[in-house]
């Protein structure tokens, strides 16, 4: 996706230098904790942008000093940090100690949190990062130089972060703590004076607290609560609202007054600060007049009486992503729907209730904000929209009529290399090519007779157009992918020219719909793709199963019988084999053909949990839905199958009870997919993705990825019932390289493995060969 550049409404400068002495190598400084990773086997394009950004996560003040978390975003997240003394107007590179720096993991990224202690013995800044079930603190006190410990307190297996807050006294989190052995969701606030150990508190009832504004001694926290079904009043979400008087001893939760237009359907509090008029929240609510999302706001002088607030509705799906005090006054700042586009909206308070629209400069392509943020008289927002490539920045205004604005965009470090990553290997006419990312358009790498692979040949440069798969048959290619965000297939006979199925070809377009594709086959007289789409939301999910003879226009597929009538948004609505409802999901991962027919698996979806799918077909058109065995799992999933003969397997992971861990499960059939049964991949436990090939001559085989990112196993099995291991030999190999395993090929008495070996700064795909005679 080729550059986006944002359009000037009134931008009184382009901030593209830093201050005087800063490098342009990232806060790692010298190329610490980084073995060297092997050569380059897929070439980029000299001549195109490299597809790299920086994108400003989180923001953080005390007086006019700004800290900003970013995230390097290219082959590898990498953590980046900023500094500004002038609220925002110009920025210097913060580093890591040489510490932090060696103790630095791969693939540690940002979290989205920064906060700011400010006590007597002087502040303390805080970022947040990730990797893993690792939780990161970065802590600095001056804002430029920072130190990294693991965080204590804060499982990310059971905790959910909404926000982090500074305090006097260190800092504030809400969120959320699961309950296995109840399955419930509660709202939680976590302390801690260092930003390192936390501690939980758990307040009333269930739910999750998105946000927290603290004054003196008085905390609000504002989140929502998601029922399961919908109530007999109708309800689907509500709005939770907790108030402290004493600094967090003690909670109380405060009834939330909707406004008139409210539908009492969904609402959500996603925001909440303090300001000098006293406390403003805002979220998301539906409503009942305009059959729409719309932001709202909730306002209260005392924290005791609350009344609901206006905001202009300018778009469908309008919610509230940002608030923020500043000297000049209040701003909110919104997110709509527009012609199929997310549009940032802003607005300025001019009295208790009452928002007025201000100006933003134009963009063209998706929008986002990550961060909002109030410094002295000024507005920051954290930026993002993607075209074609991605674009991020930093819009800073100090006019309340926000007329005129400045960006600030953070370099990308002259070490990043361009995202070249091949994510798909496929023989055509004896020659091993690889499919994926070029520097933001899709292409292909052909390899030559010398075994290198050469430039790579862009085949589709379109916006918001992302690869998926590619696949081969007697017609020609099948390629997958979205675009817009919706599923997207196209064709080619020669690879050159590509028929694309166009909007609204596996599911219509239009608000709370979305489609995906995850798998296709050539099933001897037509194209099978598979995968998953939405009618509301993540409220009910159908299995999508779609034929088409050529690859141009598409026939939906059906299920055989009525499995369910009606839920808690239609009485006539069905679940079928293929179509869901609330609580009873469906989602295929992929499909296969048989001696006796088509066979799909996956997933269904109910308040038990995950379970195993398969569905069969005999005539390519119509579905029927069964379960596959998962005794001894409380949730499993199936996202794999290959058949050789009579004999089928299927791959999926299984999480057993009261544990949060997922390992890969398999099943077996002999009589082709009759009947199957339940196994394992030998002792291998919680693991990394998992990848099923196979061939006549060499049976089944399944790569897993080592959960740590250490070495992974090649497993190879005659029957899918006894399996044997071998670890793979990775390139490089060394302390602070870890490798995965993107997708494997069987070519004669050869296993292609495209591998990524990444260390702290880069990531490099390589193929690696295993011999199976």
């Amino acid at each position: 996706m080729p550059g986006v550049r944002l359009t000037r409404l009134i931008l009184a400068a382009v901030l593209v230098a830093l201050v005087s002495g800063c490098s342009l190598l990232g806060p790692w400084g010298p190329p610490r904790n980084a073995p060297t990773l092997p050569a380059e086997q897929f070439p980029a394009l000299a001549d195109r942008e490299p597809d790299v950004h920086t994108s400003v996560e989180s923001l953080a003040a005390d007086g006019s000093d700004v800290v900003a978390i970013a995230q390097v975003n290219g082959r590898v997240d990498l953590a980046s940090f900023w500094w500004s003394s002038d609220a925002g107007v110009t920025w210097q590179e913060g580093r890591l100690s040489d510490e932090a720096a060696d103790a630095t993991q791969i693939g540690e990224s940002v979290w989205g949190f920064a906060a700011v202690s400010v006590r007597e013995a002087g502040r303390l800044w805080l970022g947040l990062g990730a990797k893993g079930d690792d939780r990161i603190a970065w802590t600095s006190t001056d804002g430029q130089t920072w130190d990294r410990q693991l965080m204590t307190g804060l499982d990310p297996r059971r905790a959910s972060v909404g926000e982090v807050v500074g305090t006097p006294d260190g800092f504030l989190a809400v969120g959320s703590l699961w309950n296995e052995v109840e399955q419930t969701t509660a709202p939680a606030v976590w302390r801690s004076a260092d930003g390192i150990t936390w501690e939980a508190q758990l307040l009333e009832g269930e739910g999750w607290l998105a946000d927290i504004a603290v004054h003196d001694g008085t905390m609000v926290a504002v989140g929502s609560h998601g029922f399961d079904a919908m109530t007999a009043e109708g309800r689907v979400r509500e709005p939770l609202l907790f108030v402290s008087t004493d600094a967090g001893g003690t909670w109380a939760r405060q009834a939330v007054p909707e406004p008139a237009y409210s539908g009492e359907f969904v609402t959500s509090l996603t925001h909440v600060i303090w300001t000098p008029d006293g406390y403003v929240a805002g979220g998301q609510l539906f409503s009942g007049e305009r059959g729409s999302y719309r932001a709202w706001t909730l306002e209260s002088a005392d924290a005791v009486s609350w009344s609901p607030g206006d905001v202009p509705e300018l778009t469908s799906d309008q919610g509230v992503v940002g608030l923020a005090q500043t000297e000049s006054g209040t701003f909110l700042v919104a997110t709509g729907v527009q012609q199929n586009t997310t549009q940032i909206q802003l607005f300025s308070r001019s009295a208790p209730g009452v928002w007025e629209r201000r100006v933003t400069p134009e963009v063209v392509g998706e929008r986002w904000v990550n961060d909002t943020l109030g410094v002295g008289g000024a507005l920051l927002l954290s930026v993002g929209v993607s075209d074609r490539i991605v674009d991020e920045v930093l819009w800073r205004t100090d006019d309340l009529a926000a007329t005129a604005w400045t960006q600030f965009r953070i370099p990308v470090p002259e070490a990043s290399g361009a995202r070249t990553e091949p994510a798909a290997l496929l023989l055509r006419d004896g020659v091993l090519t690889a499919w994926g990312n070029v520097q933001g358009a899709t292409g292909v790498w052909t390899r030559g007779e010398d075994g290198t692979f050469g430039e790579p040949r862009i085949v589709r440069d379109e916006p918001r157009e992302v690869f998926g798969g590619i696949h081969a048959g007697e017609p020609g290619l099948l390629m997958l992918g979205s675009r817009a965000g919706e599923a997207q297939v196209l064709f080619s006979a020669d690879g050159e020219t590509w028929e694309e199925s166009g909007p609204g070809t596996f599911n219509r377009v239009a608000q709370y719909h979305s489609s995906e594709v995850s798998d296709a086959t050539w099933a001897g007289d037509r194209w099978i793709v598979v995968g998953t789409r939405s009618t509301n939301g993540d409220v009910r999910q159908h299995a999508l199963i779609s034929s088409s003879a050529r690859g141009a226009s598409w026939t939906p597929g059906a299920g055989t019988s009525v499995l369910a009538r009606g839920d808690s948004f239609s009485e006539d609505d069905v679940a079928t084999d293929l179509e869901g409802l609330e609580n009873m999901g469906r989602s295929i991962g992929a499909v296969a053909t048989t001696p006796s027919g088509l066979l799909a698996v996956g997933h269904t979806t109910s308040v038990d949990g995950d379970r195993p799918a398969l569905w069969r077909s005999d005539d390519k058109a119509t579905w029927t839905l069964t379960t596959l065995p998962s005794e001894g799992a409380a949730a499993a999933t199936a996202h794999s199958v290959r058949v050789e003969g009579d004999r089928v397997v299927v791959i999926g992971y299984a999480r057993s009870t009261g544990s949060t861990d997922w390992a890969p499960i398999v099943w077996t059939s002999h009589d082709g997919g009759a009947t199957f049964s339940q196994g394992t991949l030998g002792d291998q436990g919680r693991s990394g993705a998992t990848l099923l090939t196979s061939s006549p001559d060499h049976g089944f085989v399944v790569t897993v990825g080592a959960w740590d990112g250490g070495v992974p196993t090649v497993w190879r099995s005659a029957d899918g019932v006894a399996w044997t291991a071998e670890p793979v030999t990775v390139p490089n190999a060394a302390d602070g390289v870890e490798a995965g395993v993107q997708t494997a090929l069987i070519e004669g008495d050869t296993l292609h493995l495209l591998m990524y070996v990444t260390n702290r700064l880069d990531s490099v795909p390589v193929i690696v060969d295993v011999p199976l005679a």
